[in-house]
């Protein structure tokens, strides 16, 4: 699963949001500042672990009743390396995904400036 891109960049109501530069302007800033807090590698993975160790047995009892569904040997999920084999690989996949997209994210956000220029905006009306 690949943590690069923006993945609404050709939805109508994206593109007539972000058409807009002052809006483009407080979406980065806003990533930028929530990104120091809870949007931050540490506070996300610190929030995983305190609501594992939240739902202790409660993780087991789930897995008890209806059997480890995301561990899937029939191979439904692509590409086959997200058919995890146990409950702490898919933590670490996720805590690394996280990471990763973090990471993506705070070097291209101001990408996202693009989409407000003119240029490809012309076809659709202020």
């Amino acid at each position: 699963m690949s943590a690069t891109g923006f993945s609404f960049q050709n939805k109508v109501w994206y593109i007539m949001l972000m058409k807009d530069d002052y809006f483009t302007d407080l979406v980065i800033k806003r990533y930028k500042f929530l990104r120091k807090t809870v949007l931050s590698d540490e506070y996300l993975i610190n929030y995983i672990d305190k609501t594992v160790k939240y739902l202790g047995p409660a993780i087991d009892r789930n897995f008890d009743k209806w059997g480890y569904t995301f561990l899937i040997d029939k191979g439904l999920l692509e590409p086959a390396e997200r058919n995890l084999k146990s409950y702490d690989a898919a933590l670490n996949q996720l805590k690394n995904y996280i990471t990763a997209r973090g990471k993506w994210m705070d070097e291209n956000i101001d990408s996202i400036k693009q989409y407000s220029h003119d240029s490809r905006n012309k076809s659709f009306n202020n």
